[in-house]
């Protein structure tokens, strides 16, 4: 087929820096990489290539649309492995009255990354995106044009179904220090079985050192769908040491239970300052911290230990208020993760 070059302009990076964009139309990649050219991999000759947010009014057979999200002038330069690629980048070509997708690419340091459908359509409920495409999205730092505090997305335990909800967007941090995870999800209902902290009445060594988190590592975890776990981010979560220490312990956790700080907003007195920040855009009142187990309103676990003794942890009520209790007492069990 013939190729063309069609210039599209000069555009701002997501970094603030200019970038001039051309688009050759080709049925194959060149051998030769050229920086910053777009291909578009089409079996036919367009008479014109669009680039914009909104779809061609005078586009006809044959043309190619590369739609540019909503801010055609701004393109979001995505360089962190093993994306390479551009963000809100897809490429169409019009063939009657419908646009089927193409394969799109861009010469990016002596490579073609291809950009072209990577990221599915905004506007659908989280339900209805796979973990992979959630965790995308995050990577291209969109995620809080995608989703909302509190919407949830459904997964299975062991044959049980839970929803998680969006408690938080870039608010844990990344135990690579590679940044804060773009979700912070939190269960909207507790496991079925009650968990003691510790079979020994102690919470010397705090939530890090607790049969608890042994369990939840080595047990719980590995029963979780092979789809979430391949996307969960091991994060820095703070706990404190028990033992009425006030040593702050950095806990590497994929699946956790947050502190009484996260949850309410202050430690108080009863449990160790410094375990975190609060999750202040869903824990807003004392009706948004009550969660269910079985279909009732149930207590559940808190990582704090008592900062007044060596034998008790704090716990949410089933009213939503935070209490003390005993290492070795049955709580409901209700477990956070990052994206």
């Amino acid at each position: 087929m013939a190729s063309g070059i069609w210039p599209v302009g000069s555009f701002i990076t997501q970094g603030g820096a200019s970038l001039e964009l051309d688009v050759l139309v080709s049925d194959s990649l060149p051998v030769v990489v050229v920086q910053d050219r777009i291909v578009i991999i089409s079996p036919v000759t367009p008479r014109s290539v669009f680039l914009g947010a909104s779809e061609p009014e005078d586009a006809v057979d044959g043309d190619v649309w590369i739609e540019a999200g909503d801010s055609p002038s701004v393109i979001w330069v995505i360089t962190s492995s093993p994306y390479l690629g551009f963000g809100l980048l897809k490429a169409y070509r019009k063939e009657g009255n419908a646009w089927k997708n193409l394969y799109g690419y861009i010469g990016r340091d002596g490579v073609w990354a291809e950009f072209s459908n990577v990221l599915p359509r905004p506007g659908q409920p989280l339900s209805s995106y796979t973990w992979d495409e959630i965790s995308l999205i995050g990577v291209f730092g969109l995620h809080r044009s995608y989703f909302q505090i509190e919407n949830i997305k459904p997964f299975v335990v062991a044959g049980v179904e839970y929803e998680a909800e969006i408690i938080a967007f870039d608010h844990d941090n990344i135990s690579d220090g590679s940044g804060k995870a773009p979700y912070s999800f939190f269960m909207t209902t507790c496991l079925p079985t009650l968990y003691k902290m510790n079979t020994t009445g102690t919470n010397v060594g705090g939530y890090r050192d607790s049969e608890l988190r042994s369990r939840i590592v080595s047990i719980i975890a590995p029963t979780f769908p092979e789809e979430m776990r391949n996307v969960i981010k091991t994060v820095k979560k703070l706990s404190g040491a028990g033992g009425t220490s006030r040593t702050i312990y950095e806990v590497d956790s994929d699946l956790w239970i947050p502190s009484e700080i996260e949850i309410t907003g202050t430690a108080g007195t009863l449990s160790t300052p410094g375990e975190g920040t609060h999750y202040s855009s869903k824990f807003t009142t004392q009706a948004s911290r009550v969660r269910t187990r079985n279909g009732a309103a149930s207590t559940w676990r808190l990582s704090s230990p008592a900062l007044a003794n060596s034998t008790n942890f704090r716990y949410m009520a089933a009213n939503g208020l935070p209490q003390g209790t005993a290492a070795t007492n049955d709580y409901g069990l209700c477990l956070g993760f990052c994206v």
